[in-house]
């Protein structure tokens, strides 16, 4: 994965779904080829059984980073529910969910985004429009989508049109059949508000599908450059429901109001609008206060936005494979760097590239300016950590330099 993400959500935080799994041994996995070869002797090669045993042993390779033969099992898992059960067998959803899993890990990103495509379609054809269920799933189809754009050596922007459209059906869904102030939509206004942030940020890898005209100048531009146009205003409209929700539910803790009125702050500073920023962070302290909240959360050092491409991780734990940076700086009013100084390492051979790529991004940064006293206040002397990992060139000769 040559460019990856922060694993921070922007404002609030939305989890992206992921599956975890236990250890496991060979031993295990021979157990399970042994009850597929048994059924298959048994009952022969189309026994409902073998749906399940072809699904566990997936699993089972899955969770050995046998990939390639994972895909194998699933799809033979499919094949066998598909001829026991129909097409249409609702119990084909969670084995779809696995070989996207098992897709993705070997990289195959067009063979995995085409699986989700049935998973979608299937998931339609089983749900009425006011089922929980279709909403769950379509929140977790935009999630997967925004994720698949996080992970990609190139960043298909399409994902990202794509999790738009979920997250809008699954609001006009919610807004006809439930509650308009269901606390269910934040994670979902939050996941639109992050694809239109990319979306604000994204550039073409091809030639875009369509060119819109315009009657009255005849300039052309493409379809990535029309939502571009539109993301500041769609994210401003996301958060501003999110604040409504939470303002339509009183005895919700005012905690979850606060905090997406400081992100519309945020928003506001990322696309260059210093002064509505200024001014909603203000609302926000006077909020905190009159609530008796903590006013923590605005003299804490936060970089903007806390959804962000970059190439390192900054909560990469410190071990012999990754080299820190320890920078100071100070955060201006409208949140820019100001100062710069590398407190370690040493600047020389070795290290020059780490620190002359932590100058650079601490350069094209923004943070959340510092509130002291209902003031807007310039942070002095304000320190971070930046990390990154070592190749293996670099970690041997680290290695080599601690033997001599």
């Amino acid at each position: 994965m040559k460019k990856g993400y922060s694993a921070v959500w922007l404002g609030l935080c939305v989890l992206i779904s992921t599956h975890t799994y236990a250890n496991s041994t060979p031993k295990e996995l021979d157990t399970l080829f042994e009850q597929v070869q048994t059924l298959r002797q048994t009952h022969g090669s189309y026994h409902p059984r073998l749906t399940e045993a072809f699904s566990d042993l997936g699993d089972q390779q899955l969770r050995l980073q046998q990939y390639e033969q994972a895909v194998d099992s699933f799809n033979e898992a499919l094949h066998l529910e598909r001829i026991n059960q129909g097409l249409y067998s609702p119990n084909q959803q969670p084995i779809l969910e696995r070989l996207v899993l098992a897709l993705q890990a070997q990289g195959k990103w067009q063979q995995a985004t085409q699986t989700q495509k049935q998973a979608y379609w299937l998931l339609n054809r089983q749900h009425q429009n006011e089922s929980p269920t279709l909403l769950q799933g379509l929140k977790r189809l935009g999630n997967w989508h925004t994720s698949a754009y996080m992970s990609r050596d190139v960043l298909d922007y399409q994902h990202l049109l794509e999790a738009q459209r979920l997250y809008n059906r699954y609001i006009q869904l919610n807004d006809a059949h439930h509650n308009k102030n269901n606390l269910n939509l934040v994670p979902v206004l939050v996941g639109l508000m992050n694809a239109n942030y990319y979306l604000s940020i994204a550039t073409p890898v091809a030639e875009s599908g369509f060119e819109a005209q315009f009657a009255d100048s005849g300039q052309k531009i493409n379809e990535l450059d029309i939502h571009k146009a539109n993301s500041f205003r769609n994210g401003k409209l996301a958060i501003e429901r999110i604040i409504d929700v939470y303002t339509n539910n009183p005895k919700t803790s005012q905690a979850g109001k606060l905090k997406a009125m400081i992100v519309m702050g945020d928003w506001h500073l990322l696309h260059q609008k210093r002064q509505s920023a200024q001014a909603f962070y203000k609302q926000a302290y006077e909020l905190t206060k009159s609530e008796g909240l903590s006013t923590e959360i605005f003299s804490t050092l936060t970089e903007l936005p806390e959804i962000r491409p970059n190439s390192t991780n900054d909560n990469l734990m410190m071990n012999e494979s990754s080299i820190k940076v320890l920078a100071q700086f100070n955060v201006s009013t409208a949140g820019q760097v100001r100062s710069i100084k590398i407190l370690e390492p040493a600047e020389d051979k070795h290290n020059i590239k780490y620190i002359r790529e932590t100058k650079k991004r601490l350069r094209n940064s923004r943070f959340r300016p510092f509130i002291v006293d209902g003031k807007l206040t310039t942070a002095e002397g304000v320190k971070k950590y930046y990390s990154y990992p070592l190749t293996e060139e670099e970690q041997a000769k680290k290695a080599s330099t601690k033997k001599s």
